[in-house]
């Protein structure tokens, strides 16, 4: 059975419109909210490395400008005596420096749409006996989902492929391949026939966006 737009939770819709967004303004298309006890959507945050924004919100312009970044420094713990009970959503697997970030927010449920088998760093979960200490309950990938993230990342990285970052789309699209070959298929396709970039030409929207590639990788 397909998960179409409709039948999505809130927080995954959020999370794919500002990812969205991001690619919208040439950053990588990942976006991430927190959603509270009450399933309230508290804070949200999307990709700005390459861009300015006159916001001080959030980082941007930086390589630290990720999507759960973005998200968590919205929150002070002081402010939110839930927030051990407060999941973190992303639509891809957090790096290093965000899966790091989400360790010290304090909020200990983390929900990621795709894999990625280059940067991501859910694995340090088992490795770190400080992270083990605390308790944190991950779940992820969401399979399609994952195929609909990997085909828009897919189709940025190969869009970015300016010399100096030829050699590492080609890794982040090797390593994507092993999980979500369906994913990375699309994204080529994608790539191929500019069909992205021409929707965002067309302002159309991440539900039409969304379904019509849910659709393809069914039929």
């Amino acid at each position: 059975m397909m998960l179409m737009w409709d039948n999505l939770e809130k927080p995954w819709k959020r999370c794919f419109e500002i990812a969205w967004e991001a690619y919208c303004h040439g950053s990588f298309p990942i976006g991430a909210v927190v959603v509270n006890t009450k399933g309230d959507i508290i804070s949200e945050g999307r990709s700005m490395q390459y861009e300015n924004s006159p916001s001080s919100k959030y980082i941007c312009g930086s390589n630290l400008a990720h999507a759960e970044v973005n998200a968590l420094i919205q929150l002070n713990p002081s402010e939110h005596p839930e927030i051990n009970d407060y999941t973190l959503y992303s639509t891809m697997e957090p790096c290093p420096l965000c899966f790091g970030a989400f360790i010290m927010s304090w909020i200990r449920n983390l929900k990621f749409a795709a894999r990625d088998r280059y940067a991501g760093a859910t694995d340090l979960n088992d490795k770190s006996e400080y992270i083990r200490s605390k308790a944190c309950k991950i779940l992820g990938p969401y399979e399609d989902l994952e195929k609909i993230q990997i085909a828009i990342q897919t189709d940025f990285v190969l869009g970015r492929q300016i010399e100096r970052a030829k050699e590492r789309a080609e890794k982040l699209i090797k390593a994507w391949q092993v999980d979500s070959p369906e994913g990375v298929r699309l994204g080529l396709e994608l790539f191929e026939t500019g069909e992205l970039k021409r929707w965002k030409e067309e302002k159309r929207s991440i539900k039409f966006i969304y379904d019509e590639l849910m659709t393809r990788l069914h039929f």
